[in-house]
């Protein structure tokens, strides 16, 4: 036979167990994490990192269409912004009132390589393979070469969207299809 305080614990722990295990949200009992920023800054820096690598991609076909349909250059506010774009603009609006357009090659390409985030702000490292041939007025080729360029894109955050503000040239090999190192 069982003495009382046996019995009075045995009492107690189907109590405790019958408790825990009945009734109540399992989560209540849980300690709720007290912040998600690391789980929210890592989607936002993956979302903004994918816009960016978006942004090389489109700006690469939009730049063709303005060498390649003689689309308007000033079209190039949609990706970039000042100092780049004024520079950009007077070039491309240079280039194409001389009477000279592009000729697109399957062997021109971009690749991004890289995209490094800080805030408001990006660097976005691409390797642009430019095998087009750039004829005048008579159809004559004024530039027929193949570049390999290393590229660094530095971006901003606008209200409109990422854009891009600048670009270096890190390395440039001429008539080769593979990107050069820095």
């Amino acid at each position: 036979m069982l003495s009382r305080s046996r019995l009075w614990a045995l009492l107690l722990v189907s109590w405790v167990v019958v408790a825990t295990s009945c009734g109540g949200d399992d989560t209540e009992a849980r300690p709720r994490p007290t912040t998600t920023a690391p789980a929210t800054t890592q989607s936002q820096d993956a979302d903004d990192e994918q816009a960016l690598r978006q942004l090389a991609e489109d700006w690469y076909e939009a730049s063709d269409a303005i060498y390649q349909h003689r689309a308007e250059p000033e079209s190039a506010s949609s990706y970039l912004v000042d100092p780049y774009l004024s520079a950009y603009v007077a070039r491309a609006t240079e280039v194409l009132e001389s009477g000279q357009i592009s000729r697109s090659s399957d062997r021109s390409r971009l690749e991004v390589l890289a995209v490094s985030l800080d805030g408001d702000e990006a660097s976005v490292t691409q390797c642009v393979i430019d095998a087009d041939v750039l004829v005048d007025a008579d159809g004559e080729v004024v530039d027929g070469g193949v570049y390999a360029n290393l590229l660094e894109s530095e971006a901003v955050r606008t209200s409109a969207g990422w854009r891009f503000r600048d670009r270096k040239v890190l390395a440039e090999e001429e008539g080769s299809e593979r990107c050069p190192s820095a």
